[in-house]
């Protein structure tokens, strides 16, 4: 058996939390196997683990998958276990990050009408995580037959182009990038302005890539559907967790919304203008 598919926890040497989303990130690794941090785990060892997850943790659960980048062959440094596990009902229906053999998960847990919901509003709104995650998983447990149904369903929907943005789930979605973007200017907190940095992130790309008639994914397959959109996105929401200055973002949210008119915005609680880069100075001419 491989080293780390025994049980256990290797705890990793504490250091200083530095101003960047990849030392802060470091947090959620703490107590992981070292060998599994650097990428030392294989397609068969994930499947393994993630079995013995529901096995010890979930024997209630009716199916679970594994998706993301152990499903796909992506696992590399500082990657974790991405799940989903439905239960026929449960008390808790969210997601959680554990440390589980050794390996960091982030589990996903839904009712059976949770996840079918998650589904069906994913449809609505154009968030479409949950159908992503299913469409493109692999499945752990099925003991119903409930896990290739959810799969064939989630694949159905993925296939669909989104219908067009309306202008006001746009405007909705405008308003909430726009207002975190000025709460963000006005935090000092380190560790508040990471977290809004996590929770605009898929805003902002939700808005972009609808916008452009593409589902949203989610971060990292963003940066696969929208790449030149990612880069400044990702750069100016560092900028903005390391010193807190949005205007790298404003601006990105300026050229974002450039295509609509400018009546798609009215009746925001915020002035668009409050958004647009800071125009030159042409009194000199």
């Amino acid at each position: 058996m491989p080293k780390h598919l025994a049980r256990k926890s290797t705890p990793l040497p504490v250091r200083p939390v530095a101003a960047s989303l990849d030392d802060m990130a470091f947090r959620f690794f703490e107590g992981c196997d070292p060998d599994i941090l650097v990428g030392g785990l294989t397609g068969e060892e994930a499947l393994a683990i993630a079995a013995d997850l529901v096995e010890i943790r979930h024997p209630q659960a009716v199916c679970s998958y594994l998706f993301g980048s152990a499903a796909e062959g992506r696992f590399r440094q500082h990657s974790d276990l991405d799940m989903i596990v439905v239960e026929t009902d449960c008390d808790f229906v969210g997601t959680h990050r554990l440390v589980h053999m050794g390996c960091p998960v982030e589990l996903h847990r839904f009712s059976r009408r949770a996840v079918l919901h998650a589904l069906q509003s994913g449809r609505e709104s154009g968030s479409h995580n949950v159908a992503f995650g299913l469409a493109e998983s692999l499945v752990v447990t099925d003991s119903t037959g409930l896990g290739a149904e959810l799969k064939e369903l989630a694949r159905m929907i993925v296939r669909s182009r989104p219908a067009p943005i309306g202008r006001s789930f746009a405007r909705d979605l405008y308003r909430t990038a726009l207002l975190s973007i000025l709460e963000l200017s006005a935090n000092s907190d380190p560790d508040e302005r990471f977290a809004m940095v996590a929770a605009l992130h898929p805003v902002m790309m939700n808005l972009h890539l609808r916008t452009e008639g593409k589902w949203a994914k989610g971060h990292k397959w963003a940066v696969r559907d929208a790449p030149a959109f990612a880069a400044r996105l990702t750069k100016a929401l560092r900028l903005a967790h390391r010193t807190g200055s949005t205007e790298g973002l404003a601006t990105l949210l300026a050229d974002t919304v450039q295509g609509w008119q400018a009546q798609a915005w009215a009746g925001t609680d915020v002035e668009f203008q409050a958004a647009v880069p800071p125009s030159r100075d042409h009194s000199a001419s």
